[in-house]
């Protein structure tokens, strides 16, 4: 029998598909609320909005992060994780060399004729269910304009009892300032249903004997549903098996919690930035929480590899097991995040006293020292209630080793971040922002020149690139730029671009993005054989014949610019008769 939780608290399931998530809230005493009337805990599949969650009350809680998208799509996980190993190259080795198609297609050609007779898994870029996943080892089965993530196929992964097998390994981020991660000790181990074969030509086709997806295997005639001989079994199922064959389970767990860490650290500085944008008012309680579901297979050396992680994973009762454990994981999840009605109680009386003390104090310091202790007060009775009921979860961060993984944050924040795909999102309005300001300041100008801006305007838009629009976020970045009349005055003295000098403070030092650092010859030469396609494209398509009109029409050409174009008039009549010759 369940234990209640004390003081009925309501929550919000419009948005859930799964009855398991009902049912534990039941059992739990939590009532069902539409979304329109005053909840207090919100469980939705999807992925939040900023117009669901702006107008939340101080104790409202929701069941996902803004952000951690960056770690939860397949394209953005792996161009995430292509970063940091470049950057550590033996701490983020845990995934599976991987590319992005189309746009590293050329890379993907290269590696494969450096590298034959490997095999590589294809991948849709936000696919799930193990939908449009297949193996090659050639490159025609390639089509290099579809949008897809290419893995090296781990050919030699261990067995168990002759199958291949993969884990879900059940995180809950219990919050992000500060960020506390809990790891379930129990989950899932998702098996092959046909005995596991070196990958060939005959069998690279078995779904049933490469891919350990459930939704995959439950449509093989020979899926047992048994957690301990079926093939779906528990993780406590898999710990036994792997005891008794004389692996080190302390070290293999080890060493999962240290990628389940870095793997969170890599999307933890645009949760943490979106999160304070979107909740400034949550003092009290951590307004969300997200329970991920991390994939992990383990090869023959007990390396463990991280193939995915799901933002929502699935809870579907289908088979015995999955009834069990995820009742059993929910139920652990609800219990730990404290999901009743002590904080929405704690912050009506703290308004209260707020509204009573703004007409009878007219000192502030008073007033501010009482909001300070009631938040440590608040910090405290949330750890020690993690402390003592965290049922089968266990704390791996912070923990005593925590300090090991800072550099991870400094370079994520540092060099990282700005190249995400949800700053890229963010940068259009920032230099869009930009620009508009400084043609406001300069609107003094005459006419002309104010048409003049007008026609450039989207011409100095590509000029600026992300590195000239990083957040001051804490003081981390000193940003020096030109403003559009600067840029204007430089394009009439024929100055060829802008530069930008930024510096990043790493509280005991600098580190100067011009600096010289080694450079990768592969990528290098890949370099200078794109700048080598594009001076053609410029040759033949008449790309300076059209700036040197454009710049002409505006009268922004100076004597040197006309005698330089004429010179290359000249190589380019002599050139002309030969369609294959080009000029650099």
């Amino acid at each position: 029998m369940l234990k209640k939780i004390k003081k009925n608290s309501t929550i919000c399931l419009q948005t859930c598909k799964y009855d398991i998530v009902n049912f534990v809230a039941k059992s739990l005493g939590m009532k069902e609320m539409d979304h329109n009337k005053p909840w207090d805990i919100c469980w939705t599949d999807s992925l939040i909005s900023v117009e669901k969650v702006k107008d939340m009350k101080k104790y409202q809680k929701i069941n996902h992060f803004p952000g951690v998208v960056e770690i939860c799509r397949k394209d953005l996980l792996a161009s995430n994780l292509n970063r940091m190993i470049f950057v550590f190259p033996n701490e983020y080795d845990f995934f599976p060399k991987t590319w992005y198609l189309p746009i590293e297609y050329t890379k993907l050609k290269n590696y494969m004729s450096e590298h034959k007779g490997l095999t590589y898994i294809l991948k849709p870029d936000v696919g799930s269910k193990g939908e449009g996943i297949y193996l090659t080892k050639s490159l025609k089965k390639f089509d290099r304009y579809e949008k897809s993530i290419c893995q090296v196929y781990i050919s030699k992964p261990l067995l168990m009892d002759g199958y291949k097998f993969d884990i879900r390994v059940y995180t809950l981020i219990a919050s992000c300032d500060p960020l506390r991660i809990y790891v379930y000790n129990d989950g899932l181990v998702r098996l092959a249903t046909e005995q596991y074969e070196k990958p060939s030509v005959s069998n690279l086709k078995n779904r049933f004997m490469h891919l350990t997806n459930y939704s995959v295997n439950k449509r093989s005639t020979i899926f047992v549903d048994n957690e301990h001989y079926g093939s779906k079994r528990r993780i406590k199922t898999l710990n036994e098996w792997l005891e008794a064959k004389g692996y080190n389970v302390g070290k293999i767990w080890n060493n999962i919690d240290d990628i389940i860490i870095k793997t969170i650290i890599i999307a933890y500085p645009f949760v943490k930035r979106s999160y304070e944008a979107c909740f400034p008012k949550h003092e009290y309680t951590s307004a969300c929480f997200e329970l991920l579901g991390f994939d992990i297979l383990i090869d023959v050396n007990c390396k463990p590899y991280l193939l995915e992680v799901n933002h929502s994973p699935s809870y579907h009762t289908e088979t015995t097991l999955d009834k069990i454990l995820k009742q059993e994981l929910l139920t652990d999840t609800f219990k730990l995040l404290q999901l009743d009605t002590s904080i929405k109680k704690l912050v009506i009386e703290e308004e209260k006293w707020k509204a009573e003390q703004r007409k009878i104090i007219g000192d502030k310091t008073a007033y501010n020292q009482r909001i300070l202790e009631c938040k440590k007060m608040c910090e405290e009775n949330k750890r020690s209630w993690e402390m003592k009921n965290m049922g089968n979860y266990r704390l791996i961060y912070p923990e005593k080793d925590s300090n090991l993984y800072e550099k991870f944050f400094y370079q994520n924040e540092s060099t990282l971040y700005k190249n995400t795909h949800s700053s890229k999102l963010r940068l259009k309005p920032s230099i869009n922002q930009k620009i508009d300001k400084s043609i406001r300041k300069y609107s003094k100008y005459s006419c002309k020149q104010k048409n003049t801006e007008n026609n450039l305007k989207s011409e100095i838009f590509s000029s600026f690139n992300s590195n000239k629009f990083i957040s001051k976020n804490e003081d981390r970045f000193n940003e020096k730029t030109t403003n559009f009349s600067s840029v204007l005055k430089r394009s009439k003295n024929n100055i060829k671009s802008i530069s930008s000098l930024i510096i990043y403070n790493k509280r005991k030092g600098y580190w100067n993005c011009w600096d010289d650092f080694n450079i990768n010859v592969v990528d290098e030469n890949e370099r200078l054989i794109s700048i080598k396609n594009r001076d053609k494209i410029m040759f033949n398509f008449g790309i300076k014949e059209h700036i040197y009109n454009a710049f002409k029409k505006y009268n922004l050409l100076t004597e040197n610019d006309e005698v330089n174009y004429a010179n290359y008039k000249k190589k380019k009549t002599l050139l002309e008769p030969n369609s294959r010759t080009y000029f650099f």
